[in-house]
């Protein structure tokens, strides 16, 4: 259905018509949450059939490591989300080079920029989203390094956002609350993807070959972007009992605090990560120490 609508966006608007955008993005999220479901089903029924001792595959496995997981080739259904997710991430990349390319001919006011115009407070709320996805993605395909690049620049975003409404007199409204958990969330997936990388080597984006983080200050980095979040979820948490109890009916915020809790439990998931990576590196340490003792 996706694909149709961009097509005929694309005839009506044009390549680089921001509704062509919203078209390419929506279709690629939807192409993505297809193939994570698709997969996680395939791996409920391997797991169900396995009886030759194989590691059966686990429901959410990465589609990249579908493969080497059930020692075998991948299914039909498998190949299938493996190309439908790649196919996401062009079409998410799409939608990001047409927007920022809107952005950019705003800001210098040339051709065109009397198109963007109403549309650019939409558009700048987007890109953090579009962001978000293509790090989604990429954290999927095992594309750690360019999932942490992905995301901290929605990072970057989510905190323009959050300084905008201070600066607006934001106060205590639903608004700031989800600009808040937003930001929470944003450090917490760079903290993630930060340790999804391999340990011994530098997280260097696989495009540009910038590098983002030293082999030696992952840990450090990751534990800096966790803490943030944990600061803002805090924030987060005090906004929301003083929204909490000055509305008049909790109905509107039935659905943030339910994101809030969702936010609270990656952020702790990540804590847990930290403290296990720690204590990897404290026994590590001390081994040589322990082997000399002994010898002594």
């Amino acid at each position: 259905m996706f694909g149709t609508l961009c097509e005929e966006a694309r005839a009506k608007y044009g390549d680089s018509s921001v509704g062509t955008g919203a078209c390419y993005y929506e279709y690629g999220n939807a192409l993505f949450r297809a193939a994570l479901r698709a997969q996680a089903e395939e791996g409920e029924i391997m797991g169900a059939e396995d009886g030759g001792g194989n590691k059966p595959a686990a429901a959410g496995q990465s589609v990249a490591v579908l493969a080497a997981v059930t020692s075998g080739p991948l299914s039909a259904a498998s190949s299938a989300a493996v190309d439908d997710t790649e196919l996401a991430l062009e079409q998410m990349e799409n939608a990001w080079a047409i927007f920022d390319r809107c952005v950019a001919v705003s800001a210098k006011g040339g051709k065109g920029a009397e198109d963007v115009g109403g549309h650019l407070d939409w558009i700048e709320e987007q890109l953090p989203r579009i962001l978000t996805g293509i790090g989604d993605v990429l954290a999927e395909l095992n594309r750690s390094a360019d999932a942490v690049d992905a995301y901290t620049r929605a990072l970057a975003h989510r905190e323009e956002a959050v300084e905008g409404l201070k600066g607006d007199g934001g106060g205590e409204s639903l608004r700031f609350l989800v600009a808040r958990r937003r930001l929470c969330e944003a450090n917490v997936l760079v903290a993630e993807s930060l340790l999804a990388c391999p340990r011994d080597g530098d997280v260097v984006t696989s495009e540009t070959g910038s590098v983002l983080c030293r082999a030696g200050e992952i840990l450090e980095y990751a534990q800096g972007y966790y803490d943030r979040g944990r600061d803002e979820l805090q924030e987060a948490l005090v906004l929301m009992g003083a929204i909490s109890s000055q509305a008049k009916s909790n109905n509107d915020l039935k659905e943030e605090k339910e994101n809030v809790c969702f936010c609270a439990q990656m952020l702790g998931g990540v804590g847990n990560a930290l403290a296990d990576r720690e204590e990897q590196q404290l026994t590590l340490a001390s081994a040589p120490e322990a082997k000399k003792q002994r010898t002594a």
